[in-house]
């Protein structure tokens, strides 16, 4: 029997701070052009977050279900520690040229005909870049994004995943 963590609001309904990403982040809704970067990263991480067919992933994206970090160029670099400092805009934005993706998250704010109960389907994050709450910013604009009656997330995972210490959390 597994604990079940859920996420109680205050009275605010307010979601947590989380605090500063480490890398300077910009998190838009999904494009069909967007396809095959999810596709790629889905395909390396099958183990991790399963596999979606192309035209569920599609389908989700012309629904607005999927939202996409992106970081801004030259931002590897301070991932790996090899420049100093960062800013941090985590906010739905629009789409720049010197931005790239960096990660996604694949869900529904309606699960089991119940408008209170939201899935995960997935969230993946470029390896270079998980540990930097990237995952943790994509998950809060999740929220932020969601119906106003939406107040619970279920996320289905293998147990053995190094990732299941981040839901936990």
């Amino acid at each position: 029997m597994s604990d079940v963590i859920r996420y109680q609001p205050d009275e605010s309904n307010q979601l947590p701070v989380l605090p500063t990403p480490r890398v300077e982040i910009n998190i838009r809704s999904a494009r069909l052009t967007d396809f095959d970067f999810i596709d790629d990263l889905q395909k390396r991480h099958k183990e991790g977050v399963g596999f979606m067919w192309e035209k569920a992933i599609k389908g989700h994206i012309e629904k607005g279900n999927v939202l996409v970090a992106e970081a801004t160029r030259g931002t590897r670099n301070e991932v790996s520690g090899t420049s100093e400092g960062s800013t941090h805009h985590c906010s739905l934005g629009t789409h720049h040229s010197d931005r790239f993706p960096v990660g996604y998250v694949l869900g529904a704010d309606r699960y089991l005909k119940r408008d209170e109960l939201g899935i995960i389907y997935q969230m993946n994050v470029e390896p270079e870049f998980q540990r930097s709450l990237v995952a943790a910013n994509l998950r809060k604009a999740k929220f932020e994004a969601s119906a106003d009656g939406c107040r619970l997330y279920c996320c289905w995972c293998a147990q053995d995943l190094e990732a299941n210490h981040f839901w936990e959390a």
